[in-house]
């Protein structure tokens, strides 16, 4: 039975998206508009991330640039809702010190670059929604911060931003979410200034909690019964120590195969609190479903996923994720069983939804509303479980579901609801979206 209770709500979403990274000319066979449109039609990307150019010089490749802006006015042109969202992955090197880092007396100079950087983003009719000061603080070599460091820099974001008449967002801290002493330590530290406290608009993380199919996996290892709801309170409870009242995204996500769920030789018995939980490994695609489900489920606003497409192998690139098919949901622009996956989630589940209680005792199920109801589940068993989906807190009266298994995408079937009970067939190892109104 999956039962969804509309009258209890959650947290508000704010959308699904990719990472769309800077990039040369020879990369444009790639990304270019044909993919642009399908990641914002067909998948329904209602967010989309960048990364600002940064080199060893002050000012950014002036073509790389130029690149860069045509593509997201385009894309805000298509889509003019579509909420652009970036990082940067280190300062420019004329403002590290001796060992790479940010030199501190370039505080004001970063900040400033920042803030230019969303000028040319607005001046193009594409202003940006929210970014961050760092992509990985904490575990990006290229340039890391310690709490004051950071602290310090985000501080000059804050004092800066009137100034420039920055009006999106501030996002902190881009970190994994599981190494939650870090991401603690940051913000702890921000909460501990009210200047900060108040400019820290979104608790951004990268990664996601490992309660996934995987996880599940190894549980049964030692408790053949084990359910996925068995894990969250343990995992969850990690990363939650925050105790944030802030929205919270996921900003960046991958490491799942290109396989729709594939079969894993499981040599060794695993404890029920084994730090195998928390890696991620190639698991397939509907993994990805159940990361997105439990990032929804435990209080996340918002998933964006790494990569949109990997690039052509002749293409040279400086940063081998571009060609790693596991960090991206399109492969040379492609769609994957992961693209199909994710599209349950982008391309149903619309900003301004509200999430509203689901439970299951079979099934992962997260649920959402808005004029209409919409609710993933999915089957991460290999049989068939005849169920009943069944709604109470409002009056429904019909349905369309789109069924996802392996090697066939969004099955299509429509019809009419009585007593506000759906009884379905849930295929194996399959997810389903059903839309209800």
């Amino acid at each position: 039975m999956i039962h969804i209770d509309v009258s209890k709500t959650y947290q508000t979403i704010a959308g699904f998206g990719v990472t769309v990274p800077p990039h040369t000319e020879e990369m444009s066979k790639i990304y270019n508009r044909s993919l642009y449109e399908d990641l914002l039609d067909d998948l329904g990307c209602s967010i989309v991330r960048t990364l600002f150019l940064t080199q060893d010089i002050e000012t950014p490749n002036p073509s790389l640039l130029e690149i860069q802006l045509q593509d997201f006015s385009y894309m805000k042109s298509f889509n003019p809702e579509l909420k652009v969202i970036a990082s940067i992955n280190g300062p420019p090197g004329v403002m590290r010190d001796g060992s790479g880092q940010l030199d501190p007396k370039c505080y004001t100079e970063f900040g400033e670059y920042l803030f230019k950087m969303c000028d040319n983003f607005k001046n193009r009719g594409c202003p940006i929604y929210g970014f961050g000061l760092q992509n990985g603080p904490t575990t990006t070599a290229l340039c890391s911060y310690d709490r004051e460091s950071y602290y310090k820099m985000f501080k000059t974001l804050c004092t800066l931003k009137a100034q420039y008449g920055y009006q999106g967002k501030l996002l902190a801290t881009e970190d994994e979410c599981f190494l939650p002493n870090k991401v603690s330590d940051l913000v702890d530290r921000i909460d501990m200034d009210e200047q900060t406290k108040a400019c820290m608009d979104v608790l951004a993380v990268r990664g996601n909690i490992d309660t996934s199919w995987h996880s599940l996996m190894w549980a049964r290892r030692e408790n053949p019964t084990a359910k996925l709801k068995d894990l969250y309170d343990y995992i969850y409870g990690r990363f939650f120590d925050i105790k944030t009242p802030r929205e919270a995204w996921i900003i960046q996500s991958c490491n799942e195969s290109l396989l729709w769920m594939p079969v894993i030789n499981y040599t060794r018995t695993v404890g029920v609190r084994d730090s195998q939980y928390m890696n991620t490994l190639p698991t397939g695609g509907v993994d990805l479903a159940l990361k997105i489900c439990s990032a929804m489920n435990s209080g996340f606003s918002s998933y964006v996923y790494w990569l949109a497409s990997t690039v052509p192998d002749e293409v040279i690139v400086d940063d081998p994720d571009l060609k790693d098919p596991s960090k991206a949901l399109c492969i040379k622009g492609l769609k994957t069983e992961k693209y199909q996956t994710a599209k349950h989630f982008f391309k149903y589940v619309l900003p301004g939804m509200v999430r509203v209680k689901s439970s299951s005792e079979d099934m992962v199920v997260s649920a959402f509303k808005s004029d209409k109801i919409v609710i993933v589940a999915i089957n991460c068993e290999d049989f068939i479980i005849d169920t009943c989906v069944e709604i109470s807190g409002a009056d429904v009266n019909r349905y369309t579901s789109y069924t996802s298994v392996k090697n066939e995408f969004h099955h299509q079937e429509s019809g009419t609801i009585v007593g506000n009970k759906l009884p379905f067939m849930m295929l194996p190892r399959s997810i389903v979206t059903f839309i209800m109104d």
